[in-house]
């Protein structure tokens, strides 16, 4: 609901929504996970499409990536004072 309603969303639920798009990308290879197969909407698909579908999975990625970079680039540059201080 975060998302939808537009809310800010912790590191601790992107986290939370690559473990379950690692976890669930089998799913995608399951009968009724894609319109037009019989099953459709399988209960795979239900939940992907809960956590965001495959633009969720990107965008989680995406801000990971980002948060993980500036973190160790601030550790980087504190162990370059700390060396140098």
């Amino acid at each position: 609901m975060q998302l939808a309603n537009a809310q800010p969303v912790s590191l601790e639920t992107i986290r939370r929504m690559i473990s379950f798009f690692d976890r669930h990308a089998v799913d995608q290879e399951a009968e009724g996970f894609r319109a037009g197969e019989p099953g459709y909407p399988s209960k795979g698909r239900q939940a992907w499409s809960g956590w965001g579908g495959s633009a969720g999975r990107s965008w989680a990625k995406k801000i990971a990536k980002e948060y993980d970079r500036d973190w160790y680039d601030k550790r980087q540059a504190g162990r370059k004072e700390r060396q140098y201080g």
